[in-house]
């Protein structure tokens, strides 16, 4: 990330905004997928930015990919393909037209499809079957449903309680 960032702002910014965000990560080095995510997450931001900036078709289609691959590192990735929020709204800012901002888009789609049935792939040739998956997705929702602590609402909760409960000792300091 900070190769990436010291490209874009001041090499000293980079660097403590990188020591920073480490120093803020609290979560276990022992929970692989959750690194995996920050790592898949990283890279396809990173290619997204590059492919829009440098009108790159190839490192959009791997961003949708890479998006894509992430799902089957944990599922709520899935929610990442709000991304393209982020790009749609600085096309908007540097005035592209309509067609230029579909063509982006349909990029990163087929990127992602593509990275899904590259993944769907994998689990058949592993020995794994579609309907499999989708009962697991399925299973997921029924969890969200009937465990306190797994809703929508309960996740959001929970982000917002883990920053408000270090806040007081902050203040002391």
């Amino acid at each position: 990330g900070y190769f990436f960032c010291k490209k874009i702002v001041t090499p000293y910014v980079a660097f403590f905004a990188s020591v920073i965000s480490i120093s803020l990560c609290w979560c276990p080095t022992l929970i692989l997928y959750n690194y995996m995510t920050y790592f898949f997450f990283m890279a396809a931001v990173i290619l997204l930015y590059k492919g829009v900036i440098g009108n790159s078709k190839m490192q959009i289609i791997l961003a949708g990919v890479i998006l894509a691959q992430n799902v089957f590192v944990r599922f709520p990735n899935v929610l990442e393909v709000a991304l393209i929020a982020a790009v749609w709204y600085y096309m908007y800012l540097k005035e592209k037209k309509i067609k230029e901002i579909l063509a982006v888009t349909g990029f990163c789609v087929l990127g992602y499809v593509t990275g899904l049935g590259i993944g769907f792939v994998v689990i058949l040739i592993t020995g794994g079957s579609i309907l499999s998956f989708i009962n697991m997705i399925g299973d997921v929702f029924v969890l969200s449903e009937n465990s306190s602590g797994y809703s929508l609402v309960d996740m959001i909760r929970a982000i917002f309680e883990g920053y408000k409960t270090p806040y007081k000792f902050e203040l002391v300091m």
